[in-house]
């Protein structure tokens, strides 16, 4: 059975994938994968109850490349828990890579060095216990954990790969600020897409006049993010923002309200 419909901007976001699960079987990366689910058919979470042990036809779409894929796939009881084994978080499928944190400079023996990290090639993603939509909101979590072990995903974009670190902010280690480091927001810091098939497919965003109405809204958005941040005092392209102090700007989503769109499930049908 398959979701069809028309798809608006919010997806489920594969935040984790557990290992030997019916979600498993399909080499899903956490953090950029979306599954895309029509607000036409019922909640997802009773769409898959409904169809334990029957084979489905899911949509994923990838927020780096900006391509849609087609898995079919057999929700089930397996050794775990739900009937998928995977962590989904509503939010924007269009504007994801917009809230993203590049890794731009850090000490030697710092919190952001021990965790494995490169400057310039590395992006933060976010993890599976927060929503971070901003630096603020990024500076914010990491001071309410000091001291705490954190598990973030990770994109490096020369690898082109998700890879998970554990983050242990700090203000003890002997170095400025939690991290020890910068981290740029927005304008020129903002995660590249890896966009290589130019010609409409039915596996991209532009595969139809709708799909590419929303894509037009999406650099509209981007835009529209880019003067809210001006406005802040953060000037588009400069968008570097130390972690050790107060952060001066924000990117907001510009197509969704974010307090009726994010929100966490887990699938324990």
């Amino acid at each position: 059975m398959g979701v069809g419909g028309e798809y608006g901007v919010i997806g489920y976001r594969v935040v984790s994938v557990d290992n030997g699960s019916p979600m498993s079987k399909f080499g899903i990366e956490p953090m950029t994968t979306f599954i895309l689910y029509s607000d036409q058919h019922p909640p997802f979470s009773e769409f898959i109850g409904e169809n334990e042990n029957r084979p489905v036809s899911l949509t994923l779409f990838n927020m780096i490349t900006r391509e849609r894929k087609e898995i079919d796939l057999i929700p089930q009881k397996w050794s775990g828990p739900g009937l998928l084994g995977a962590t989904l978080r509503l939010e924007n499928y269009l504007t994801a890579h917009l809230r993203t944190f590049r890794v731009l400079h850090f000490y030697v023996d710092s919190p952001m060095h021990k965790a494995g990290l490169k400057t310039k090639k590395d992006y933060i993603l976010g993890n599976a216990n927060a929503v971070l939509k901003n630096i603020e909101e990024f500076i914010e979590y990491i001071s309410e954990h000091d001291k705490e072990l954190l598990e973030f995903y990770v994109y490096n974009s020369d690898e082109k790969r998700v890879r998970k670190i554990i983050l242990r902010p700090d203000k003890d280690w002997g170095g400025p600020g939690l991290l020890g480091g910068d981290l740029g927001f927005g304008g020129e810091h903002t995660l590249p897409l890896n966009v290589t098939n130019t010609q409409p497919s039915a596996k991209t965003l532009t595969s139809n006049s709708k799909e590419e109405a929303k894509e037009s809204s999406f650099r509209e958005s981007e835009n529209a993010a880019g003067e809210e941040a001006r406005h802040a005092g953060v000037e588009e392209g400069k968008g570097e923002v130390k972690v050790e102090v107060a952060a001066s700007g924000s990117v907001e989503d510009g197509l969704i309200n974010a307090a009726n769109a994010l929100s966490e499930i887990k699938n324990n049908m």
